[in-house]
């Protein structure tokens, strides 16, 4: 019974991977059970969550983000439907963005979705790959360089912001 949780517990640490443990639902529940737990609260991590709020609050922070382009409503083709769409939206999204491209579902934290496409042949591929476990998928021209991960914190390790040396993430 989850109203029962905050007799049962001082706090939670949140280390769910996918959309429960990523997009706020799992940590809005907490809120409002006034249960406390781990991890920035269920509004941010909401909007870091779909990749197009992300892209929206860099650009207006003045980051230079990628050239892109969202395939609405690509979680809903049927089966039968889906070369046809994969097609379609690889055309689509060529007469928007420049070669080469990465191509990832808009509301997923994980990396494991993440397609790169250098030509037209491996567009079509990574979009009909994409087909269902999104509702909408983001194409952005591929910007060479690093991947790297930060960690920042609250006061942890006696500092009242603590920022973890940089992580790179390596594919």
């Amino acid at each position: 019974d989850i109203e029962r949780i905050p007799e049962l517990v001082d706090g939670v640490f949140i280390a769910l991977h996918g959309k429960l443990g990523e997009d706020g639902r799992g940590q809005k529940a907490l809120e409002t059970l006034g249960v406390p737990y781990n991890g920035t609260n269920s509004d941010n991590i909401g909007r870091t969550h779909d990749k197009r709020v992300s892209k929206q609050i860099a650009a207006e922070l003045g980051i230079h983000v990628p050239d892109s382009y969202v395939l609405p409503d690509a979680g809903g083709v049927p089966e039968s439907m889906r070369e046809t769409f994969a097609e379609k939206g690889a055309k689509e999204i060529w007469e928007h963005v420049a070669p080469p491209w990465v191509v990832k579902p808009t509301n997923s934290g994980s990396s494991k979705q993440v397609r790169y496409a250098a030509n037209f042949p491996e567009l079509v591929t990574a979009v009909y790959e994409l087909l269902g476990s999104t509702d909408d998928i983001l194409a952005e021209t591929h910007i060479q360089g690093r991947e790297v991960h930060m960690f920042a914190a609250e006061n942890f390790r006696d500092q009242s912001l603590y920022v973890a040396p940089p992580l790179e993430i390596f594919h």
